[in-house]
């Protein structure tokens, strides 16, 4: 298994759908309370992978208006 931390950015209301389709959470408490945010924000996030080279969906995220960034995996 593998836990993949990213960081996606970007304004308007958070997509919480991704959160399902990349079975992704906040990383920590404080970013939940910036998913929720207002303007622009960068929100932490990590996955769970089963495979090695597990990324994020970055053009679904792209069509919500949020970019993805610093992406880094850890073998767990």
């Amino acid at each position: 298994m593998y836990r993949v931390d990213f960081t996606v950015e970007g304004s308007g209301e958070f997509p919480d759908d991704m959160l399902r389709y990349d079975r992704c959470y906040p990383a920590e408490q404080e970013d939940i309370f910036w998913m929720n945010g207002k303007g622009k924000r960068s929100v932490r996030m990590s996955m769970i992978a089963k495979y090695k080279n597990a990324k994020p969906t970055i053009a679904r995220w792209n069509s919500f208006g949020w970019s993805v960034d610093l992406i880094k995996e850890m073998k767990i």
